[in-house]
């Protein structure tokens, strides 16, 4: 009776040592899954930063030779460059204030062009303040936004 015990005890002990064992090795990869998603929604986070570092500097320097060039060739290139980020792809990345300085900035720059081709003298120097305006809007957008994105910071559609 004795040596029957003791097989029951032995038994029940083995059964939860790989019960337990089953166990931490499921907690452990649950736990490994975890931090894989945070990883991965970190790197996310990073690419969407980056994108959204690359396309403000390509409409801020596109402001910015507006404002600020002579040149003829390089002014219609800035146009055009400002006019399809503006109906375009920043507004994938834009957060609603750096949305309301873009309309800020090409409500200006459309009212220069209707001034000019109704054939009155306009500088383009005007706009400077609204791009370095836009500038300073992208910088306080990227510090936002480096923290974690929401959708209402975003904007909607």
């Amino acid at each position: 009776m004795e040596k029957n015990w003791f097989k029951r005890w032995e038994l029940l002990i083995s059964a939860g040592l790989v019960l337990a064992t089953v166990g931490f090795g499921i907690y452990e990869l649950r736990e490994a899954r975890v931090q894989q998603i945070e990883a991965e929604k970190e790197e996310r986070k990073i690419r969407f930063w980056e994108e959204q570092v690359s396309l403000y500097k390509e409409a801020t320097d596109a402001a910015a030779t507006l404002a600020t060039s002579r040149n003829l060739k390089d002014i219609q290139a800035a146009r055009d460059k400002f006019w399809a980020l503006y109906w375009g792809k920043i507004a994938i990345v834009e957060t609603n204030a750096f949305a309301r300085a873009m309309a800020e900035f090409g409500d200006k720059l459309n009212k220069i062009e209707e001034l000019q081709e109704n054939g009155e003298n306009t500088d383009l120097s005007y706009l400077k303040g609204f791009s370095l305006k836009l500038a300073r809007c992208a910088r306080e957008s990227l510090l936002s936004t480096w923290e974690p994105v929401t959708v209402s910071d975003i904007g909607r559609c």
